[in-house]
């Protein structure tokens, strides 16, 4: 009986006291198994292909400032405003020299460091104007071996003059 009482105890805190909780996640895209390394390939291309076609903004930029904001009338939650000097644009914004974007100060934050250049995927919010990014939008480290991959299926984008 003692057992028995152990075992319902036990299995009722293994549901009421799940071990982990995965509220921010984003989908991992992972090839069927029993698959080709071609087929992976064009699985890869495919779905980098259909992130770009569905992203608003793409561009690539040195990180230069960092700033803590907090919630205001306009940005619904605490954010960071990430300042960037933008290399190369793809589609969805004019030249420009620098931009700002947002990311959430949330477990969906994209962590960004200054002096260092992404790749950025950002869509526009009209309501509080401001481009927003996070880390499941496609954003990458400009020198990563993934983004390298990316930059061969989307092209190298228009250069940004400095301005004089």
């Amino acid at each position: 009986m003692k057992n028995l009482i152990l075992i319902l105890f036990i299995a009722f805190a293994y549901f009421i006291f799940p071990a982990k909780a995965a509220a921010c996640s984003c989908l991992l895209k992972t090839s069927p198994a029993g698959v080709s390394e071609a087929e992976k390939s064009k699985l890869m291309a495919q779905e980098i292909k259909l992130d770009f076609d569905k992203t608003n903004i793409v561009f690539s930029g040195e990180v230069i400032e960092i700033v803590s904001k907090g919630e205001t009338e306009t940005t619904p939650a605490d954010h960071f405003e990430i300042r960037l000097k933008v290399q190369r644009i793809w589609k969805g914004i004019n030249s420009t020299e620098e931009i700002k974007i947002a990311t959430p100060s949330s477990c969906l934050r994209y962590n960004f460091e200054v002096g260092k250049s992404f790749l950025v995927y950002a869509s526009d919010d009209r309501k509080t104007n401001l481009l927003w990014t996070n880390m499941c939008a496609g954003t990458l480290p400009l020198e990563s071996a993934t983004a390298t991959d990316v930059l061969k299926i989307i092209g190298k984008g228009k250069r940004v003059k400095p301005k004089k």
